[in-house]
């Protein structure tokens, strides 16, 4: 294709059903699946290594009709970014939906800001908050106990082959989309392998080895 574009970027998942949540342990897959059927969510920060999925998984969760959401990059605010939040808190929404305040790279937030951010993590201002982070315990205690923790990591090894199954499956499934069907699992499998468990360079890998299929396709 003539426009270069990231795979990565362009076949994010839409919904919880396309994310891949084999390496999750059941009860975090069953906490996620009753979180998205929820009108409503409750404060969650979702941590782990890079590259697992936490921020396309809190997007999608972030992505309720009944949310006005306000979305932040930690890396990116101080402590008078954070006091900048209290006007959304306390004035109504045009349409007055509640609201959802989505910090990504949460554990990028300078300590004043952390410090700042706990005061409003409150309930008299019926917001919710979801945060992502890679490491946790970059943020102060007082903010890491007033959500649901939600680890997105490493499986166990007996459960490794699950997720690069799973890993395997949605690369299949992004090729399929690029009109590309002449790569096998064993092709895929091996790239899960060497880029395990970062599923987003999976995707560029995948991408660097096989894209010029879908220009030699689309030219003929």
């Amino acid at each position: 294709m003539s426009e270069y574009f990231m795979w990565s970027e362009r076949h994010q998942p839409q919904s919880l059903d396309e994310c891949i949540l084999e390496g999750f342990p059941a009860h975090v897959q069953n906490t996620l699946k009753s979180l998205d059927r929820a009108n409503k969510v409750p404060n969650i920060l979702l941590y782990g290594i890079a590259g697992t999925g936490k921020s396309t998984i809190a997007r999608i969760l972030a992505e309720k009709e009944s949310y006005h959401v306000v979305w932040k990059n930690g890396s990116l605010l101080n402590k008078d970014n954070v006091t900048e939040l209290l006007p959304v808190l306390t004035n109504r929404s045009l349409y007055g939906e509640r609201r959802l305040i989505f910090i990504d790279e949460a554990d990028g937030m300078t300590l004043p800001a952390q410090y700042a951010l706990r005061s409003l993590i409150d309930p008299r201002y019926e917001a919710s908050w979801l945060m992502t982070c890679n490491f946790r315990k970059r943020l102060i205690e007082p903010i890491q106990s007033r959500f649901m923790q939600i680890e997105c990591s490493l499986p166990s090894s007996s459960e490794r082959d699950r997720h690069i199954a799973g890993i395997v499956n949605r690369l299949q499934k992004i090729l399929h989309d690029e009109n590309i069907t002449s790569v096998s699992n064993d092709e895929l499998s091996r790239i899960a392998n060497d880029k395990y468990p970062d599923i987003r360079q999976t995707i560029n890998e995948a991408q660097l080895r096989y894209s010029f299929l879908a220009e030699t396709i689309a030219a003929e």
